[in-house]
């Protein structure tokens, strides 16, 4: 297994400007770099098929980074169009309403797409920024006018239009650096849109820390935020994909990869995620979506594989536990896997194999037991259920075998004829009422609080006056 050191946010990489800039090591002086197009290969809008950061909720981000913490068995890839070594490294955002010059002024409902790529080819690796108006031209028969500064005119694709900014290859003294796959763990891939002496700038920076003594960058920047991102971006999908037009990556069996990736707010402050199964990107890989967990205070983490020959997926699916809480499944012999999403997946041999799931909510128990994993995988539905705690009522100032209830906020009600009544309860704070039909009498009201422990509560009647 390889370990890469994962993405870290680099504010840093803010150019001076818009253009085509490359720098010696990070944090260093940007320099000029020459320009040139992007491949006219189109990275496409589609599939689902993905792990996405979301912002929380009335969030915004204003900074995404991409990378590997690790690889294991990479012995080959080859992308199922153009052949061996080419693959992408896309950062995307979703897709959402926008209304701007670059859109000839035509609103575009939830059609405006910006993509964060490095895309490698057989003889040399580029990064670049690429803009999309879906559906753009099924609705105009034509696509926008107005070019994106430094790149080239817009290119109808299946009733979308698409263009792309100006590319800056990876070149080190003129010559091609050469990003074979097994070099993913030093690649990091960051999306940025930000605001410079009144100018609003998008940018895709690529690191590759393997380059010179502490690596190098080259970045693409575009002015005028064309397609108005700031103030739109709201989740981050990052992965190692298929070169373009639909195409998937073909890894060799036994290739796995952990993905992971960093989000900022537009004033620098972390954002954590939250793990969402969905995706903007129509390329692909062959690798199988793992488990997806999310870190303070900005990080989002899952797995992938293509599983070795005669392993199989064992699926677990989480119900009950809150939105966002880690969870664990651990196989005896074999893989311990956290989640935050609603998924573990574990890639295992045929056989019979004992469980226990887990949950960092210690309010959930979940299960234990045994599973056999046979030629068609299995898919396991694990119910958490609240751990309760005893609540004994104990009542004074009724008459001997009297009747009486206690009726706890949510509308529960336990009743009794004797001195005593228990029941159970998660842990939590609970107003409560008694009361009696007996005529005469009148019972309090109050609340307990049921924090990891028996609760034992004495209560008296009152004679009605």
């Amino acid at each position: 297994m390889v370990r890469g050191s994962g993405p870290e946010p680099l504010r840093s990489l803010e150019t001076p400007g818009a253009g085509c800039f490359a720098e010696g090591a990070p944090g260093s002086a940007w320099h000029s770099a020459d320009c040139g197009p992007a491949s006219n290969v189109p990275l496409v809008v589609g599939n689902g098929r993905d792990w996405v950061g979301d912002a929380p909720t009335g969030a915004l981000v204003g900074f995404a980074s991409g990378g590997f913490a690790s690889v294991s068995g990479i012995t080959s890839e080859r992308d199922n169009l153009s052949g061996a070594g080419e693959y992408s490294l896309q950062l995307n955002t979703q897709a959402y309403t926008c209304d701007t010059p670059y859109t000839s002024s035509k609103n575009v409902p939830n059609g405006c797409w910006v993509q964060f790529v490095l895309q490698v080819g057989a003889r040399e690796a580029s990064v670049f920024v690429e803009y999309w108006v879906v559906g753009y031209y099924s609705a105009n028969h034509v696509c926008p006018s107005t070019v994106i500064p430094g790149g080239l005119g817009w290119e109808p694709y299946q009733g979308s239009c698409y263009a792309n900014s100006a590319a800056t290859a990876l070149l080190v003294n003129g010559t091609p650096v050469p990003e074979p796959v097994s070099n993913l763990p030093n690649l990091q891939i960051s999306g940025l849109v930000y605001v410079q002496n009144g100018t609003t700038y998008d940018e895709a920076v690529v690191t590759d820390r393997s380059v010179g003594p502490n690596g190098t960058s080259w970045s693409a920047t575009v002015p005028d935020d064309p397609l108005a991102l700031a103030g739109n971006w709201m989740s981050v999908e990052f992965n190692v994909l298929g070169y373009g037009d639909r195409s998937e990556a073909l890894f060799n069996a036994g290739a796995g990869i952990t993905v992971t990736t960093t989000t900022e707010s537009p004033t620098g402050d972390p954002i954590e995620p939250v793990c969402q199964q969905g995706g903007y990107t129509a390329e692909t890989s062959n690798l199988s979506l793992g488990s997806c967990s999310t870190y303070p205070p900005d990080h989002l983490t899952f797995t992938e594989m293509n599983p070795p020959s005669g392993y199989r997926r064992a699926t677990f699916v989480a119900k009950v536990l809150p939105p966002g809480t880690t969870w664990w499944v651990n196989v005896t012999s074999g893989p311990s896997t956290d989640s935050a999403g609603s998924i573990v997946n574990l890639w295992l041999p045929r056989g019979i194999y004992n469980f226990t799931v887990t949950s960092a909510n210690r309010d959930y128990v979940g299960e234990k037991g045994t599973f056999r994993l046979g030629g068609y995988g299995l898919t396991r539905v694990i119910r958490f259920s609240l751990t309760v705690y005893k609540v004994t009522f104990a009542v004074n100032g009724l008459p001997p075998r009297a009747d009486w209830c206690v009726a706890v906020a949510g509308g529960k009600r336990y009743c009794s004829l004797g001195y005593l009544r228990t029941f159970s309860e998660p842990n939590g704070t609970y107003n409560y009422t008694l009361s009696t039909p007996r005529p005469g009498y009148a019972g309090p009201a109050g609340s307990f609080v049921v924090s990891g422990a028996i609760v034992s509560t004495s209560v008296t009647f009152s004679t009605a006056s």
